[in-house]
């Protein structure tokens, strides 16, 4: 967690994030112009010393425009090679690196992101073990560069590894929003049909009150008709499973940025270390 404020951000910046020539911007209105903490995590909410703070994601104004600004500063990267140490490895391996998202619709046809998530994929290439695993994606915060890296290096073509997330990793991803999603939509089918039955009921003991009424009272014969007017509009307006799972139909589209990234070299004679190198495609 982290607190922002107008004071602490570059006046440049915060111009830019709350500029109109940003898309995130025009698609979810600008961010505040300060913000006394933020949180990636629900739980700090429930803290009584983070009652203050906004819980932010892909779908909030903030986080969404310091995404579109990051991806606009960082665009040279893409389809860069880096090389790097990893004194842990016996062996020299490639690492590639995937933006992975999983996408739906809303009740309107509008595309949302569900799921956006940064994963590596580790592809050894003098192993017997399985040659494609999923690795943290933070791995190479741990990695120093290479102080003599070769120049000129190519991306490696990451084909092979994509393939392998999209059937392994991101397909398990995918069900586990499809199984909250569903969750999703039984929660608003029951609390939809508990509400219409509750109203239901009060309109029929409304009607039948008046009904009793009525005998000791003629004058009642207006109202009553127009309780039981209210009580079959309500019958007509009470929802059913069909609709409901209809209202609530999502369609999950697992998409790749890649960012193949990591080509490891032999060491050098001299050294004892294996080389990484990285490629962002």
């Amino acid at each position: 967690m982290f607190g922002a404020s107008a004071e602490s951000i570059p006046d440049r910046l915060l111009v830019d994030l709350r500029s109109d020539r940003l898309a995130a911007v025009r698609r979810l209105g600008k961010p505040e112009s300060s913000y006394r903490k933020v949180t990636f995590h629900k739980e700090h909410l429930e803290m009584d010393q983070h009652i203050d703070a906004v819980l932010i994601g892909p779908g909030h104004p903030l986080y969404a425009a310091l995404d579109e600004r990051l991806n606009e500063m960082l665009v040279l990267l893409t389809t860069g090679v880096g090389v790097f140490v990893d004194t842990n490895s016996d062996a020299p391996y490639k690492l590639h690196f995937f933006e992975m998202a999983v996408k739906g619709q809303n009740t309107k046809g509008e595309v949302q992101t569900l799921l956006g998530e940064m994963v590596a994929v580790r592809e050894e290439l003098s192993s017997t073990e399985e040659r494609l695993s999923v690795i943290p994606a933070d791995t190479l915060l741990d990695l120093p560069a290479h102080p003599a890296a070769p120049e000129n290096l190519q991306p490696e073509d990451a084909t092979g590894a994509a393939d392998f997330l999209k059937s392994t990793y991101q397909t398990l991803r995918r069900g586990e929003c499809q199984k909250e999603r569903q969750h999703f939509v039984q929660v608003c089918r029951d609390y939809l049909q508990q509400s219409f039955e509750a109203r239901i009921r009060a309109a029929q003991d409304r009607v039948m009150g008046l009904r009793a009424r009525e005998s000791r009272d003629p004058d009642i014969a207006i109202a009553r008709q127009r309780a039981e007017n209210d009580l079959a509009d309500w019958n007509g307006r009470a929802p059913n499973a069909s609709q409901v799972s209809s209202a609530s139909r999502w369609r999950s589209m697992g998409q790749f940025a890649t960012l193949p990234l990591r080509w490891y070299s032999q060491a050098r004679a001299r050294s004892r270390s294996r080389l990484v190198a990285l490629s962002m495609t």
